[in-house]
């Protein structure tokens, strides 16, 4: 979808100081209004890229914000949601003073898994975009979801079906 909007720029045209007497530097007019051409949607290769890189960049980080957003929708009780973060808190401190540590050595090791999550999450986004009959329809939520739910969507399609990719994946990795 082409769209033509006005678009502010910088163009280096020189102006006159107020403080002309005491100011050697050249000063720039700053503000030229023009008519630009821009393309509100961008080509299914970068969309679907996007949300796999973040898939494979976010790996460390999903089953942490998953259990406590989790914890936070099925126990209303405010103590007892406490006692499960707290004790989840001890597993992720667990992780970040040890684990982190010899991932950020030996990054490889999770790599393959990394990369499965990221093909699971790209193809998984392209097959709800394809079924909701494209992306504008997809996030503005008129034909499947509406568009909080497209992530959620994304990321149960990933926990579930990336796992039978991971061994596969292991072997061609390591061999």
């Amino acid at each position: 979808v082409k769209r033509v909007q006005d678009q502010t720029m910088m163009l280096a045209r020189p102006t006159r100081c107020l403080a002309a007497p005491r100011c050697a530097r050249p000063h720039l007019t700053l503000l030229v209004r023009r008519r630009v051409a821009t393309s509100s949607t961008p080509p299914a290769l970068v969309r679907h890229g996007l949300v796999g890189a973040v898939g494979a960049v976010g790996t460390p980080f999903f089953p942490v914000i998953g259990a406590v957003r989790l914890a936070n929708h099925l126990v209303p009780q405010r103590e007892a949601r406490l006692v499960l973060l707290g004790s989840a808190a001890a597993i992720v401190s667990f992780a970040a003073r040890d684990v982190v540590p010899f991932l950020i050595d030996h990054a490889e090791l999770i790599a393959p898994l990394a990369a499965c999550n990221g093909v699971v999450a790209a193809a998984s986004y392209a097959a709800l975009e394809l079924a909701a009959g494209g992306p504008a329809a997809l996030l503005a939520g008129t034909s499947l979801s509406t568009s909080p739910l497209v992530g959620a969507a994304v990321g149960a399609a990933t926990a579930i079906l990336a796992p039978y990719a991971y061994s596969t994946a292991l072997d061609a990795w390591f061999g």
